[in-house]
């Protein structure tokens, strides 16, 4: 058999090359994208295999043509990898995705590695927890208490009167949302919140100062 032998489908052509003293394969050459590609095959059975089936996906546009065999492994194994994480998560995402997002971030991580900036990031992070405003409102009455008492030669940091008008109304604030927790507050309940506050004489006295 004559190399190098040329396999055409429709206007595109995949040249396969004989072994040589200095390379025992045979080898596979074709363009794609403006760029000349080659991969090598030990048998020529191989080699054939290969070129038929690159030439008719070359002919098709396919773009899995553009990758080498390499390429083609590193992404067979990436589209795994995130398979496996779709099962452990949840969360679909795709290859392209997946290399956008490592992109990005690599970019602003300065040659730090990512893993290691997400175990320190974990370790900052604050554990916040449910609270109810009732209990909330009680723990903040309890703190603000011993601001109420004078120490000796001293006045106190804060008007009992006014210490207790603040509890009164927030009493009956957290009686108006039971069961609500304060992280789920929101504008709704702000604009009651000062709906009452304006409503009675007390509190307008404590919203101007005058207490």
């Amino acid at each position: 058999m004559r190399f190098p032998k040329v396999i055409k489908h429709r206007e595109i052509a995949v040249t396969i090359y004989g072994k040589g003293k200095a390379y025992p394969f045979y080898r596979i050459s074709y363009r794609v994208d403006g760029k000349r590609r080659m991969q090598s095959y030990p048998t020529y059975s191989e080699a054939k295999t290969a070129a038929e089936k690159l030439v008719k996906d070359l002919a098709q546009g396919s773009p899995a043509a553009a990758l080498n065999a390499a390429q083609a492994r590193d992404a067979l194994n990436a589209i795994e990898r995130l398979r496996s994480h779709y099962a452990a998560t949840g969360r679909r995402v795709s290859l392209l995705a997946a290399v956008s997002e490592f992109a990005d971030a690599s970019a602003k991580a300065n040659g730090r590695n990512l893993a290691e900036m997400v175990e320190s990031f974990q370790k900052t992070v604050a554990v916040v927890k449910r609270k109810d405003v009732a209990e909330a409102v009680e723990e903040f009455i309890e703190v603000r208490r011993p601001l109420t008492e004078a120490k000796p030669g001293k006045r106190a940091q804060l008007s009992k009167n006014y210490a207790y008008l603040v509890g009164l109304w927030l009493r009956k604030f957290a009686k108006a949302f039971p069961g609500t927790a304060v992280c789920d507050l929101g504008k709704d309940h702000l604009n009651l919140l000062w709906g009452r506050m304006t409503s009675s004489q007390p509190n307008r006295e404590i919203i101007s100062g005058e207490r």
